[in-house]
């Protein structure tokens, strides 16, 4: 397999999980919310699951997706910048549990896992980035 379809498989695979993340808060926010040890009290907290880990990374996993086709056909794409932007936004994703977990002290596995799923997350994606520029040159 070429480093470019590498690339465009890293990318789309993300974007696939981002995608299937956002639907799942969209159509589950109570058990989203009780994945990661949150109770929502009203309305207002089950949109708010639902705006944050369904809406959010529904469009994050669309604009990774939609990001392929510009990516394979103009080199110097804005999409680039796009893909970038959303690795560089999900770093902060284990930075801040790590942070939380130095903190506050962690319960183990799930903190744990979370944070290795993140770091796998946003590895992939900017590697995918990086292979498709050199690629490229």
């Amino acid at each position: 397999m070429n480093t470019s379809r590498i690339a465009f498989v890293l990318i789309a695979l993300n974007g696939l999980i981002a995608l299937g993340f956002g639907l799942l808060g969209l159509a589950y926010p109570q058990e989203t919310a009780e994945s990661v040890s949150l109770e929502p009290q009203n309305a207002f907290g089950f949109g708010e699951i639902r705006a944050l880990y369904g809406g959010m990374w529904a469009a994050m996993g669309l604009l990774l997706l939609g990001s392929l086709r510009p990516l394979a056909t103009q080199p110097h794409s804005p999409h680039t910048e796009r893909v970038r932007t959303i690795g560089l936004c999900w770093l902060g994703l284990p930075l801040g549990r790590g942070l939380g977990a130095v903190m506050q002290g962690t319960e183990g596995g799930p903190t744990i896992a979370f944070l290795l799923a993140e770091v796998v997350m946003v590895v992939t994606l900017l590697t995918g980035l990086t292979l498709l520029q050199r690629a490229r040159t």
